[in-house]
C-alpha cells in the first residue's frame, strides 16, 4: 500500500514538473517561519513543507505580524489546525520586490488549505492549495499547489521534498515552479537540529542552485533559538519561548519572534507571533497562578482490561491511574495528588502498587492528600501513604486488620446428591476442599494462617511507619471495635475532619483539580525522529482454559488460543520492543496452562524481544506455570502467588439421577471408556490411573520451574505440594526477582530494550464487545456483589472438563 501510495505521488510530481508555459516570476507571497523543508519546530510550519501540518500534536490556533523598518502597519497571519488539517489567512499589507528594490503596498488577502499525512512517525506525505485577493493586478489571482515529503527513517537524520508553486499563476501568468531538496540532522542530541535546503528554480542551471543552512538549538524548557543564513548572506533569526499558565483550565501560549537582517538594500524584516494549543506542552515553562492537582476517585471496581463501552468511550483501567501518579510526579505543573476514596474496588497487591506510585511522588516532592468518606481495611491502607487523611464528620472510624474467608460447599451438594471426586498432588493443594470437606484441612489452615500472618504484617507495619502510630494504638483500635471521628484525629488515624468541599477549601482556597481522563489527555511534545517505539503490555487476567477468552461480567477467563493470538500480534510487530505480562490469574486448565508458556517460549526464541513479568493481585498455580520462562518477575508485596501443584476433579450426580428418577445404561468398547461419565463414581483402578497421570503433570510443573527459575531440584518440595505464598515470601525463595508495580515493570521493560525516548504503551487484548455493559448496571453490580463469593467458586466448576488443572485452590478477599 505505502508502495503505492509513494509511486502516485511521484507520477504527480512528474506531471506537474513536466508541464512548462509561458512563466512569468515568482510567488510573492511569503509567510515567515523559522525551520527548513525536513524540520520546523514553528506554528507555521505548514508553509515550508505540507507534511508538517500533521506533526502538531494537537489543535492549536496560531497568529503573527510582520512589519518592515521604517513601516508604520505591517502584514498579519492567522491560522487554525486540527487533525492534520490547516487553514490559513493572511492580510499582505506589503511586499518587498526585489527587482524593482521596492516595498509594494499590495493590499492582498492569502488563503491556504493544507493537508499533512505523517505515519509512525517514519514517513510523510502531503499537499497545499493556495489563492489570493487584491485590487492589485499584480497580486490578485494567485492560484497554487504545493506538494512535499517527509522521510525520517532514524533519530539523527530527517528528508525532506517539497515542490512549490506546482502549476501555480498569478493573474493568468504562470509562476516558475521550485524543487527543495532539504536535509536535517542531529549529530549530538535531539536538542540541536542543523539543516541545509537547496532550491531548484525552473529553468535555472545548476550553477545558479540556492541554498541556505539553519541551526536550531532547544535549550531549557524547549526556549529555542535558531538562525538561518542563505546564498545572498541574509540572515533569519530568532527566538521561541512556549509557555504553560499553572491554571489547569487555561493552555499554553507559544510566543515567537523572528528578524531578517539582509546584506543587500532589501529593508530588514520583523514578525511577532503566538500560538494557542488545546492542550497544554509538559515541558513549557510554568506561568506561577493557582494550585493544581491530580484529583484520582475510587469508587467501586477499577478493570485491569479496557473495557469499551458501545459508544466506545473508554472508561480510564488502573494501568492509567498508576501512570497518572507517575508522571503527576515528575510533571512541574501539578502540585500535588488527592485520592477521593469512597469504596476501593481494587485487591490487597494492587493497592500497594498505588502506595508504592504516590510514595514516589512524595519523594518527588508533591503532596498528597486523601479524602476518605467511608472507612475500611484496603481504604485506609491507601489514604495512610497520603501526607494527611480528612475523615467524613457523617461516619465512625474503623478498620479491622485482615482476614479470609473460604466457602466449603459439602452440605449442599450432599442434600442434592452431587458429589466431587478428586484426585491431587500436593498436600496443601486444596481446591477440592470447597467441595469435599464441610471445613477447612489443617494443612490449608496451616497454609492460611502462613499467608495472612505476613499479608497482616505488612498491611500494619506500613501504617505504623507511614502514620507515626504504635502498635498499641492499633491494638487498641482493634479491641474497641471503632473510633468517633474525633477521637481518630486525637489518635492520629486521620489528620482532619470535614466532608469533602471542606477539605478542598483546606488544601488550598485556590484550588485546580484534573481527573485522571482528563490528565491522560494532557501532552508532552515529541521532538523525537524514527519510529516511536512500543511496549506491549498484554494482559492473562481471569481463569485459563482452553480455546477462546470469555467475559460474561461476573467470570473473566484467557484462552490458550487468544493468548496465542495476541503474543503474535505483540512479538510480530515491528515496532514493539519489548512485552510486559501482566498475570493476575489462579490458573486453571493444565494444558492451556502449557500451551500458553509453550506459546510465549517459541515467539521470544524466534523475535529476540526482551520479556517482562508483572504480577498483580493473584498469580498463582496456572498463572504462575505461565511465568517459568526464566524473564525477570516483579511482584507486589501482597501478591498471593505460588500453588505449584495439581488437582483433577470429576463432577459426579449418580444420587441426584436417583433421586430425580433418571436411569443412564452405558455401553462401552473398552474397561475405561466411560471413566469420566458423571453418572458413577471412580473405581480403585480409575483412580490409580488418573493418579499417575496427576504426577505426570505435577513434575512438568516442578520441571518448568526449576528450569525457568533456576532453583536447585533437591529445594523444590519445600517450594511446590501446592503451598501459597505472598510476593514477599515468594521474593525469599527465589519464585520472583523484584517488587514493582506494572509501571515499575514497564520501565524495566524500556530499559531491556535499550529504549531512552518516550514510548507507546499498547494494551492487549483490545478487543471488546458491548454486551459487557449490560453487566455494568447497577442492580447487575449488587448481585454480582452479594453472591461474589460463591459465585466465584462454582465457576471453577466449568473447568472440570480438563483432564488436569493448575489451579489456585480457593478464591480469597482481603477484609
Amino acid at each position: 500500500m505505502a508502495a503505492r501510495v509513494c509511486f502516485l505521488i511521484t507520477l504527480v510530481l512528474i506531471s506537474l514538473s513536466a508541464s512548462a508555459l509561458n512563466y512569468a516570476r515568482k510567488n510573492p507571497f511569503v509567510v515567515p517561519e523559522r525551520g527548513s523543508a525536513s524540520y520546523s519546530g514553528g506554528p507555521f510550519g505548514q508553509t515550508l513543507n505540507p507534511v508538517f501540518a500533521d506533526l502538531q500534536s494537537t489543535p492549536f490556533l496560531a497568529y503573527q505580524y510582520e512589519f518592515y523598518n521604517g513601516k508604520k502597519s505591517g502584514s498579519h497571519f492567522a491560522q487554525a489546525g486540527l487533525f492534520g488539517f490547516t487553514f490559513l489567512y493572511g492580510w499582505f499589507q506589503d511586499i518587498y520586490q526585489e527587482r524593482r528594490d521596492h516595498i509594494d503596498h499590495a493590499g492582498a488577502s492569502y488563503y491556504k488549505f493544507t493537508k499533512g499525512f505523517f505515519i509512525k512517525n517514519i514517513f510523510g506525505f502531503g499537499t497545499s492549495y493556495s489563492f489570493s485577493r487584491s485590487p492589485d493586478r499584480h497580486y490578485k489571482g494567485y492560484l497554487g499547489l504545493d506538494v512535499g515529503l517527509l522521510f525520517r527513517p532514524w533519530r539523527y537524520i530527517s528528508l525532506g521534498f517539497v515542490m512549490k508553486d506546482a502549476r501555480a499563476e498569478i493573474n493568468g501568468n504562470r509562476l516558475k515552479w521550485r524543487e527543495v531538496y532539504s536535509l536535517s540532522i542531529r549529530p549530538y542530541t535531539e536538542r540541536v537540529t542543523i539543516s541545509l535546503d537547496v532550491i531548484h528554480k525552473q529553468g535555472a542551471r545548476a550553477s545558479r542552485l540556492d541554498y541556505r543552512g539553519t541551526v536550531d538549538v532547544r535549550l531549557w524548557y524547549d526556549l529555542s533559538l535558531f538562525a538561518t543564513l542563505d546564498r545572498n548572506i541574509n540572515l533569519f533569526f530568532g527566538v521561541s519561548l512556549p509557555l504553560q499558565f499553572h491554571s489547569l483550565y487555561a493552555t499554553g501560549i507559544d510566543l515567537h519572534y523572528y528578524r531578517t537582517s539582509n546584506r543587500k538594500s532589501a529593508p530588514d524584516q520583523n514578525t511577532f507571533g503566538l500560538s494557542v494549543p488545546a492542550f497544554k506542552d509538559q515541558s513549557a515553562l510554568a506561568i506561577p497562578g493557582g494550585e493544581n492537582y491530580l484529583m484520582i476517585t475510587l469508587d467501586g471496581p477499577i478493570d485491569e482490561i479496557d473495557k469499551r463501552s458501545f459508544f466506545g468511550n473508554e472508561p480510564v483501567v488502573f494501568y492509567d491511574i498508576l501512570r497518572c501518579i507517575s508522571r503527576a510526579g515528575q510533571d512541574p505543573g501539578i502540585d500535588g495528588i488527592i485520592l477521593k476514596i469512597n469504596k476501593a474496588g481494587i485487591g490487597f497487591a494492587q493497592v500497594q502498587e498505588l502506595r508504592h506510585e504516590l510514595k514516589k511522588a512524595r519523594s518527588a516532592g508533591k503532596k498528597v492528600y486523601s479524602i476518605m468518606r467511608s472507612p475500611g481495611n484496603k481504604e485506609y491502607y491507601l489514604a495512610s501513604a497520603s501526607d494527611k487523611i480528612y475523615f467524613t464528620p457523617d461516619s465512625t472510624f474503623y478498620f479491622t486488620g485482615l482476614a479470609m474467608q473460604v466457602y466449603f460447599f459439602k452440605g449442599l451438594m450432599d442434600k442434592i446428591g452431587v458429589q466431587l471426586e478428586s484426585v491431587k498432588r500436593g498436600a496443601y493443594k486444596s481446591f477440592n476442599e470447597s467441595f469435599t470437606r464441610e471445613h477447612m484441612s489443617d494443612a490449608l489452615r496451616q497454609n492460611l494462617t502462613s499467608l495472612l500472618k505476613d499479608l497482616n504484617g505488612q498491611y500494619i507495619n506500613d501504617i505504623m511507619a507511614d502514620r507515626g502510630i504504635t502498635r498499641d494504638a492499633i491494638d487498641g483500635l482493634f479491641s474497641k471495635g471503632h473510633l468517633f471521628p474525633e477521637e481518630a484525629v486525637k489518635s492520629r488515624f486521620v489528620d482532619k475532619i470535614g466532608y469533602a468541599d471542606e477539605a478542598l477549601d483546606d488544601i488550598s482556597p485556590r484550588i485546580t483539580l484534573l481527573s485522571v481522563s482528563s490528565y491522560l489527555k494532557k501532552k508532552k511534545k515529541d521532538y523525537s525522529w524514527g519510529f516511536t517505539p512500543r511496549i506491549a503490555v498484554v494482559y492473562i487476567d481471569g481463569s485459563i482454559v482452553s480455546g477462546k477468552s470469555f467475559n460474561t461480567g461476573w467470570f473473566r477467563s484467557i484462552g490458550d488460543v487468544k493468548f496465542a493470538e495476541m503474543l503474535k500480534k505483540a512479538f510480530s510487530d515491528w515496532s514493539t520492543a519489548a512485552l510486559v505480562i501482566r498475570v493476575n490469574s489462579g490458573g486453571g486448565s493444565a494444558n492451556a496452562s502449557d500451551y500458553m508458556w509453550n506459546a510465549l517460549v517459541k515467539m521470544k526464541r524466534k523475535y529476540k524481544k526482551p520479556v517482562v513479568f508483572s504480577f498483580g493481585n493473584v498469580a498463582a498455580s496456572g498463572g504462575y506455570y505461565v511465568a517459568c520462562t526464566g524473564d525477570t518477575i516483579f511482584t507486589d508485596r501482597g501478591t498471593i502467588t505460588g500453588s505449584i501443584g495439581v488437582v483433577y476433579g470429576k463432577i459426579t450426580v449418580k444420587e441426584l439421577y436417583q433421586k430425580l428418577g433418571i436411569n443412564k445404561d452405558v455401553v462401552k468398547m473398552s474397561e475405561f471408556a466411560d471413566i469420566f461419565s458423571e453418572s458413577r463414581n471412580l473405581t480403585e483402578k480409575e483412580k490409580k490411573l488418573l493418579q499417575e497421570a496427576i504426577d505426570f503433570s505435577y513434575d512438568r510443573f516442578t520441571g518448568r520451574v526449576i528450569e525457568g527459575r533456576r532453583i536447585k531440584a533437591e529445594k523444590i518440595a519445600r517450594l511446590a505440594e501446592g503451598r501459597v505464598f505472598t510476593g514477599l515470601q515468594a521474593l525469599d525463595r527465589r519464585l520472583a526477582d523484584e517488587v514493582g508495580s506494572l509501571v515499575t515493570a514497564v520501565e524495566f521493560a524500556k530499559k531491556l530494550a535499550r529504549i531512552d525516548r518516550d514510548i507507546e504503551i499498547k494494551k492487549l487484548p483490545d478487543d471488546r464487545g458491548p454486551l459487557l455493559d449490560l453487566f455494568s448496571l447497577p442492580d447487575i453490580r449488587l448481585l454480582s456483589k452479594l453472591i461474589r463469593g460463591i459465585l466465584k467458586n462454582v465457576h471453577h466448576t466449568e473447568l472440570l472438563d480438563e483432564k488436569s488443572l493448575y489451579l489456585f485452590p480457593y478464591q480469597i478477599e482481603v477484609q
